[in-house]
């Protein structure tokens, strides 16, 4: 790991790092890994530990290294998040959005085949973030239709709450131009540490769907809240 020469920017990215970890332990100890939403929800977590991992063990900082994996691991994240959320489509509605999601993922990959994964499109990657959006907006808005008694039990609600809250900062910041590499930074700035807060709030709220979730809830029912 590269030493940014102050001991507590040293401690706060080796914390920024294992963060993920949290939810995870979390779920495993209250044995809610039952749940398919916290199922994926690990995956996510786990998925970004490793980008930071890897992100970090790049001895130069290689930004065509960083962009590489951070294009690679948005991708994985995207996906993860759409499944989490699949249980609230139904009907027609779920093969809209399963067509939608083919197509995009369809044009995704050739623009990145075409371009490389060690290059920045902005574009595309503010056009993810706004699905995520959508989806976490879409996820909040039914289970406070369905579930609005036992909303704050349902880990679907801290997960969105969450996605919706990163994305939405991570849009106004790439559209000032603040670009994020992944937690796995090691040199800091003013807007590093504006990503680093976004990125511990994230997890915050993923910690909340890990702790708040009720344990006698069964498999099915996890799938969609």
């Amino acid at each position: 790991m590269i030493k940014t020469g102050n001991i507590y920017l040293d401690l706060f990215n080796i914390f920024l790092l294992i963060i993920p970890l949290l939810p995870v332990l979390v779920i495993l100890i209250r044995k809610n890994y039952r749940l398919e939403v916290l199922n994926f929800l690990m995956i996510i977590c786990l998925l970004n530990f490793i980008r930071g991992v890897l992100q970090t063990i790049d001895e130069h900082n290689n930004p065509s290294t960083q962009q590489t994996i951070k294009n690679i691991f948005s991708l994985f994240d995207f996906l993860f998040l759409v499944l989490i959320s699949r249980g609230m489509f139904n009907g027609k509605l779920r093969q809209a959005a399963i067509l939608f999601i083919s197509i995009y993922l369809s044009i995704f990959m050739t623009i990145r085949l075409f371009q490389g994964f060690d290059r920045q499109n902005l574009p595309a990657d503010q056009f993810q973030d706004l699905l995520i959006l959508g989806i976490s907006l879409f996820c909040i808005l039914i289970l406070a239709q369905t579930d609005n008694l036992q909303i704050l039990t349902k880990p679907l609600f801290w997960i969105s709450i969450g996605s919706l809250f990163y994305f939405s900062i991570a849009i106004l910041m790439q559209g000032f131009g603040l670009s994020d590499l992944g937690p796995g930074k090691t040199a800091y700035s003013d807007n590093d540490t504006l990503w680093a807060v976004n990125h511990l709030a994230r997890y915050f709220f993923y910690f909340l769907a890990a702790i708040l979730s009720s344990s006698g809830t069964s498999g099915k029912e996890g799938s969609g809240n």
